[in-house]
């Protein structure tokens, strides 16, 4: 799908109209995502620097996704976290997930959904459907492809295989939620195994204002509608060169 320049004003929020906007208008119990590659938090100031963002947007996100950490880690007052980091030999790389407290979570097999390597960096949460209206469990991953240099097809099998579990056959019923920086064709063989999934791309426009038309950075993909979504602060943030995103699901609301 091409992105009209009228979608991406649309879509592109700055730190005052999301407050306007979201803060003032949207459900504080809806289920909502955020996400930035923030390349490194190696660095005091620069920690310091997204927490001070993050709490001047004024809204308690349900879960924080961060890619390409470096191997900076970091407590997030109200959250709990998961990090991932990359063999210390190779630098670079590095994931995490901050969830609610109140969202008590469990990370899934680090056998099956764990992954850093060439390929594939990712972790996933699942959350139990008592604390969602719509009685499912919601599982989130975060994802990271470290180099966009390789093919494709290691990465999308990976992703395929990882989503075939998740999406087989059980008792218990999943939303599965997917967020981190894929840098993928947008008209290639992942968006289209995702697409086959149901689990279909919210951010259509570029996240990183030099980024080359037709790639994918970063995303977040959903089995439900999620609205509103957009980048915040684009092209005006300045932590990293890729723009944060987020996204709200109305319609899932979680329960104090």
């Amino acid at each position: 799908m091409a992105c009209s320049a009228d979608v991406c004003d649309f879509e592109n929020y700055t730190t005052e109209r999301f407050k306007e906007e979201i803060c003032k208008k949207a459900n504080r119990n809806a289920f909502s995502l955020f996400h930035v590659n923030i390349r490194s938090l190696k660095k005091p100031l620069k920690v310091e620097s997204l927490q001070n963002y993050i709490n001047g947007l004024s809204y308690d996100f349900s879960v924080i996704g961060i890619t390409e950490t470096w191997g900076g880690k970091f407590e997030m007052e109200g959250y709990k976290h998961v990090h991932l980091s990359r063999d210390m030999n190779k630098g670079g790389g590095g994931i995490s997930i901050y969830a609610r407290n109140e969202l008590q979570f469990k990370c899934l097999p680090a056998k099956h959904f764990d992954i850093s390597d060439a390929d594939i960096e990712c972790t996933f949460i699942e959350s139990n459907q008592r604390h969602f209206d719509l009685k499912v469990n919601v599982v989130v991953g975060i994802i990271y492809r470290p180099d966009s240099k390789r093919n494709e097809t290691a990465f999308c099998k990976k992703l395929s295989d990882i989503l075939d579990r998740l999406q087989q056959k059980s008792t218990v019923n999943r939303h599965i939620y997917l967020m981190g920086d894929l840098n993928v064709e947008a008209d290639g063989k992942v968006i289209e195994m995702l697409e086959s999934k149901n689990m279909n791309r919210r951010i259509f426009c570029q996240t990183r204002p030099k980024s080359k038309p037709g790639r994918v950075l970063d995303g977040i993909f959903t089995q439900r509608p999620c609205k509103p979504v957009g980048i915040l602060d684009c092209p005006g943030w300045e932590l990293s060169d890729h723009c944060p995103i987020f996204a709200i699901d109305k319609k899932n609301k979680t329960k104090n």
